[in-house]
């Protein structure tokens, strides 16, 4: 099945709607934007290896946590992180893939 451009287009901007929502919660602590981007469901999992042991964490996070810390300022790191002002923020995205309701995307942001 072909998607015409129109269709193409519009999907493209919704795609880039969310994922401009998911950065600019991050830089601005608005839970509500963080909330718009995600899907009720979504888990996000990282892995990240400790510099000074070598061991190595899996982390796990729901949208409602992502929501909440959004919400608070990633908690007790507010009054260590400082937004960063509008004309130092990076938000490039492409849009690698798509296929139906799903899209596989390529952020850059600082």
């Amino acid at each position: 099945m072909a998607i015409t451009t129109a269709t193409s287009d519009l999907e493209a901007e919704a795609i880039r709607k969310t994922v401009f929502n998911y950065i600019e919660s991050c830089y601005s602590w608005e839970g509500s934007r963080m909330k718009r981007a995600l899907h009720p469901r979504l888990v996000k999992r990282m892995v990240w290896t400790d510099p000074k042991t070598g061991r190595t964490k899996m982390y796990e996070l729901s949208a409602s946590k992502l929501i909440r810390d959004t919400q608070g300022g990633w908690g007790d790191r507010k009054a260590r992180v400082k937004r960063t002002p509008v004309a130092q923020r990076q938000e490039d995205m492409t849009i690698l893939d798509r296929y139906k309701d799903m899209a596989i995307v390529r952020t850059e942001a600082s």
